[in-house]
Parts: structure tokens; sequence; C-alpha cells
């Protein structure tokens, strides 16, 4: 929950690459492996890339994003206590389809 304050103060439209990078970096992290912190973060995590791409911003970065959620959702060791299906209800319609 801290993490997720922590990004959503930081404000819109700076340090767009920094704030992915740290997303990215929670992605590979252990916090990201446990179903309860994949709750809190999925939807945080979602919504910027919503937001960034919608404005065009950083593309590479929010792509990188994107393939290392849905990489890390695939793996069956992260997906034991929960199912797959469960994690992409975070995503928004539009990408529910991909």
């Amino acid at each position: 929950k801290l993490f997720t304050e922590f990004i959503l103060k930081v404000p819109q439209g700076r340090l767009v690459k920094q704030k992915l990078d740290c997303l990215i970096d929670i992605v590979h992290s252990d916090l990201f492996t446990h179903h309860d912190c994949r709750e809190i973060l999925l939807p945080l995590m979602t919504e910027q890339l919503k937001s960034h791409l919608e404005k065009q911003e950083e593309l590479r970065a929010c792509c990188q994003l994107l393939s290392d959620i849905m990489e890390v959702l695939y793996r069956k060791d992260v997906v034991r206590n929960t199912t797959l299906q469960h994690n992409v209800l975070h995503f928004p319609p539009g990408y529910r389809k991909i």
C-alpha cells in the first residue's frame, strides 16, 4: 500500500520513465509474486499503463511493463493460489482481449 501511495504522489507527466522503471522492478520482485500484494499492485499498474499509453508517453517502457506483468502472471509458481483469469480482471476491458 505504501508503494501504491508513493507512485500516486508523483505528479502526472513528471518522472514518467522513472515511475515505469520502478513498476517494472516491482513486477520482478518477490512482492509481485504474492497474491495479496498483487491484488493491490495490479490495478495501480494497469491504470498507470492505460494513462501513459493513451498519452503515448514512454511507449517502450509501457510495453516492457505490460510484457513483464503477463510473463509473471503466466508463471505456474505465481498463480498457484489464484487463477490467471482472476488476475486479468484487473486489466482495463480493452486489454482483456489480448
